[in-house]
């Protein structure tokens, strides 16, 4: 059943819907021979049972009588209430159930429209990168903030683009060209293009929902200068929320400036405690660092952001096993297990043994017995499959390496036959 964009048509009247099918529809389904007998029959016996006073309407009233059609853009629509469906015809049962037909309008309609969406995406990413020139790119490249050029040669072509999307947004929006991509409103257009830019990533133009570019879109400059300016972050080259780094070390003998300052140094020693076995908790930590650099005349941090730089280290494996040694680093960062869940299969198995089923033997003394089945299972951890098992001997109820051994060998064999 081949159902087109708009054959299908839902009017709702006083709470009323009512579902119109195409005459397109009608005929390719039903045969050719259906668009002369709907001309020359079908419309001229209906309209002749509405009152003259209505037969000028685009959609006729329902009076009862077969093929009630209506006039909807230009084109010719039938009741599906009243589409005949006697016996010898049977016309509305050979045009399919009407949730069916709906349900089949439904996804014809998003499938049109994830095509007609992904065109217009295609169209806006294709129109703004072939705008994207070279003095825009070398205007950024060669910027100068507090005499440094800040921005390397993919930060500056990601500027140039960000631009280049501002303005064609306020173009499209200006004379609504958004229109002719089949996007009938300018909330669905800058919805449209504040999803590519999410994806796209561009550097200094942080753009996550419609709302968001268009309220960046409201003070953009007119001016060309102004314009490039405008995407240069006034954060640069500004230190006022600086905490770490103002404070440098110098090495007085020969001039070194380290990497890191007082309060890193001061921190980091308090935190790590070299050599000595107690660790203090964050208060008590704080409390000796706030006495420290006051003796050597700074002003200490506050508390919050003390526990703001310390609350980082936890996230570095090195310094949760010399803080807190290889045995908790061990059990709680577990180094030797990925975080992700495996993707491949035989990059990841585990091993297990327990006992399942009881069954009885006979022992070497002729004694009859009962023993539960021990067996030493090796899993893929990414498909979750069973790779290798073997059992233990009987009269054996635990396991032991020469399972261990046996079930690994199977498991390896079996990668081996893959490959």
């Amino acid at each position: 059943m081949n159902i087109g964009q708009d054959d299908i048509i839902v009017r709702t009247f006083q709470n009323a819907p009512t579902v119109w099918v195409s005459e397109r529809f009608i005929c390719n389904t039903l045969g050719r021979g259906m668009n002369e007998y709907l001309r020359t029959k079908g419309r001229l016996n209906y309209k002749a049972s509405v009152s003259p006073c209505h037969r000028t309407k685009d959609i006729l009233p329902a009076t009862g009588k077969s093929w009630r059609y209506a006039r909807i853009d230009g084109r010719f629509y039938y009741d599906y209430d009243y589409i005949p469906d006697r016996k010898d015809t049977q016309y509305r049962s050979r045009l399919g159930d009407k949730d069916i037909l709906l349900h089949l309008a439904d996804m014809a309609k998003a499938e049109n429209r994830e095509i007609s969406l992904k065109e217009a995406e295609e169209y806006l990413i294709r129109k703004v990168t072939n705008r994207v020139n070279r003095m825009d790119i070398e205007y950024y490249l060669f910027k100068n903030v507090d005499g440094v050029c800040k921005f390397n040669q993919d930060m500056a072509r990601d500027m140039a683009e960000a631009l280049q999307w501002m303005r064609v947004v306020r173009e499209m929006t200006d004379n609504k060209a958004y229109r002719e991509l089949d996007i009938k409103r300018q909330e669905d257009f800058f919805n449209l293009c504040g999803s590519i830019l999410d994806r796209r990533k561009l550097y200094g133009f942080t753009i996550t929902t419609g709302g968001s570019l268009r309220k960046k879109l409201v003070y953009f400059p007119m001016d060309e200068d102004g314009q490039r300016e405008y995407l240069i972050s006034g954060r640069l080259g500004n230190n006022n929320a600086r905490k770490l780094g103002c404070e440098r070390l110098v090495d007085t003998r020969t001039g070194e400036i380290y990497n890191f300052d007082m309060h890193q140094a001061i921190i980091l020693d308090l935190w790590m405690n070299p050599g000595g076995a107690g660790k203090g908790s964050k208060i008590e930590l704080w409390n000796q660092y706030r006495d420290d650099i006051s003796y050597m005349g700074l002003d200490p941090m506050s508390y919050s952001t003390f526990c703001h730089y310390t609350n980082s280290y936890d996230t570095e494996f090195n310094t949760t096993s010399e803080r807190h040694g290889t045995s908790f680093f061990n059990k709680v960062c577990l180094p030797y297990i990925s975080s992700d869940k495996p993707v491949y299969s035989n990059s990841l198995w585990c091993a297990d043994g327990s006992g399942t089923i009881g069954y009885k033997y006979i022992d070497k003394e002729g004694d009859l017995r009962s023993m539960r089945l021990y067996v030493m299972l090796v899993s893929d951890v990414a498909t979750g499959k069973i790779v290798g098992w073997c059992p233990s001997a009987p009269g054996y109820h635990s396991e032991s390496p020469y399972m261990m051994k046996q079930a690994m060998l199977m498991a390896l064999q079996g990668s081996t036959n893959m490959k």
